[in-house]
């Protein structure tokens, strides 16, 4: 089959479609990635084809975005400050998809991508959606303040309305997939196969930094990926100053900006690094200190490293409590509450009691690595013969798998 995927977003976003992607062209189907172009050399390099559809989000204009969320207190907001974020981009995104959907016999799209639910409208294009996370769909006034935002644009572009856009109306009635961990949220697998990772590919780390990590003890691995701090110079001097406080080996991970301090001006017991696969990086760690989007909290999961959890906005907070009840996290500290005395606590607490957060971790690593969730999901998706007859309407449904209906 010539399936199509597409996602929006930052890397967290995209890179579980890129796994998809891996997995279903081992099963001997063509596939192209549809993203922002800024993950063009992150396809290819996975020989993978690529399409550009969206703005680059790894630029000013994401940072921006990334800012306003943040600094908005209210939650319901957040997610109607994404949706409206980019919704300047979607009639070319509509656009770039359709043209790219001309020739696919299958697009499987992002729950948060509303212009490929519009492409499906308009082409009648058998349709799968995935969802990264489970959080905000049980929250009404999450889903009406997100929906109002997809269904304005929705409207300008000649759309109907949908009654619940973010919630139900945003999932395939075909086939709708979680990129979850069953074990973790209670879904069943059928519904959430696993996590999506991409296939590991051979990294070796530049010499400084392989020096670092051979001169000591395993150090902690600092990540906030895409967040952008209000006063990038401020964030950093807090945590200098908590592992300092803490007398721990670091290594601090830069996201889209840097966290306002030269490397060369910093501690010799912190390391600061641009790109590496959490995949390899998460490895060479003692203890994780992330922001808790999906695609980290699922690296660090894998790992079977403990961690601590500073979310930042959006389903962050809940992917830190998820974490905490399963014992793999040691602390959440939302970022609006951290400070030097809170974060060098729960790092020394964290330690304290590191034999036991250790073996949690190490248990529910054991469980993630084998839910193998991109495979399942691509051999499922490639099993799906009827996709050929598959229309938009809802009665075109009949004699179709209808296991293949998500029902929380």
């Amino acid at each position: 089959m010539r399936i199509v995927l597409n996602s929006v977003g930052s890397t967290g976003d995209v890179m579980p479609f890129l796994a998809l992607g891996q997995e279903l062209k081992e099963l001997g189907h063509s596939v192209i990635l549809a993203a922002p172009p800024n993950f063009q050399p992150m396809a290819e390099g996975t020989g993978i084809d690529f399409a550009p559809v969206g703005p680059f989000w790894e630029n000013e204009w994401a940072s921006q975005l990334s800012m306003k969320m943040v600094n908005e207190p209210d939650p319901t907001r957040q997610w109607s400050i994404f949706f409206e974020g980019f919704s300047f981009a979607v009639p070319a995104m509509f656009r770039d998809l359709s043209n790219v959907c001309e020739e696919a016999d299958v697009l499987v799209a992002s729950c948060y991508s509303f212009a490929a639910h519009m492409v499906q409208e308009t082409l009648g294009i058998p349709f799968i959606t995935v969802r990264l996370a489970h959080f905000g769909e049980e929250d009404q006034a999450t889903k009406e303040q997100a929906g109002e935002a997809i269904n304005r644009c929705r409207c300008q572009l000649g759309f109907q309305a949908l009654d619940d856009p973010f919630g139900e109306d945003s999932h395939s009635r075909f086939m709708a997939l979680y990129a979850i961990s069953p074990a973790l949220t209670g879904f069943s697998p059928h519904q959430a196969p696993g996590f999506f990772f991409c296939k590991d590919t051979p990294f070796s780390p530049s010499r400084p930094l392989a020096e670092f990590l051979a001169a000591g003890e395993k150090p902690i691995i600092m990540t906030f990926g895409s967040m952008v701090p209000k006063d990038p110079a401020a964030t950093t001097k807090l945590l200098i100053a908590a592992l300092e406080s803490a007398g721990k080996r670091t290594i601090i991970q830069r996201g889209w900006r840097s966290l306002g301090l030269d490397a060369k001006s910093l501690p010799p017991f912190i390391k600061m690094i641009g790109h590496a696969p959490h995949g390899w990086l998460f490895n060479q760690a003692s203890l994780i200190i992330h922001h808790g989007g999906v695609g980290t909290t699922a690296a660090c999961l894998r790992a079977g490293v403990p961690s601590i959890v500073v979310p930042w906005m959006i389903d962050q907070p809940a992917w830190g409590a998820l974490t905490m009840q399963h014992g793999t996290t040691s602390a959440v500290i939302p970022q609006r509450e951290l400070s030097v005395e809170r974060l060098s606590t729960a790092i020394c607490h964290t330690f304290d009691l590191y034999e036991r957060y250790q073996e949690r971790a190490q248990t529910v690593a054991a469980i993630i690595q084998s839910e193998d969730g991109a495979k399942s999901a691509a051999q499922r998706i490639g099993d799906c013969r009827q996709l050929s007859s598959y229309g938009h309407s809802g009665p075109e449904l009949d004699g179709l798998d209808q296991h293949s209906l998500i029902s929380k």
